[in-house]
């Protein structure tokens, strides 16, 4: 939506364009969910479409949960396998973005994850990170956290 908003909707002239631009660019699955707010008063059914779109999509937990399942279900990562390090790599980087500031609800940094995700790494890698992860915990006194394997993965790219 902040993409839609600085690219598209700034530079339309009426919620009603917006509304249909918005559908335009949205993929079917979702245009479906907002289709209907096209036979109410333009202003109207495009702050509904944006209420919709924010409940379904938007709220801090569902982003959360989103990122989770993607990072779950991405595949392992074999010994000298540029590409999918990198598809790792990016997906933690998106997700790391997309939850920046969100508070105590970032189910990404949960040990169920984290290690769903050091154990799509190849051995010698999953080596390395233990040994940040302790140095990161005897230094701070706290464990390693998502951002701080994310700067690791990143490393690697």
């Amino acid at each position: 939506m902040r993409q839609f908003e600085a690219h598209i909707a700034q530079k339309t002239r009426t919620d009603e364009m917006c509304l249909l631009y918005l559908l335009q660019h949205c993929e079917p699955v979702v245009r479906d969910k907002i289709e209907r707010f096209t036979s109410v008063n333009p202003c109207e059914g495009y702050r509904m479409a944006q209420n919709e779109l924010f409940y379904e999509y938007g709220q801090p937990h569902v982003m959360a949960q989103r990122c989770e399942q993607e990072l779950k279900a991405l595949a392992g990562v074999r010994p000298l396998d540029s590409d999918s390090l990198m598809k790792l790599s990016v997906l933690m980087n998106k997700c790391c973005t997309s939850l920046e500031g969100v508070a105590n609800t970032s189910s990404v940094d949960t040990m169920d994850v984290m290690i769903s995700i050091i154990e799509k790494l190849p051995v010698t890698l999953r080596l390395k990170w233990v040994d940040i992860a302790a140095a990161t915990n005897e230094k701070t006194g706290h464990r390693a956290t998502f951002a701080d394997l994310t700067t690791f993965v990143n490393g690697l790219t």
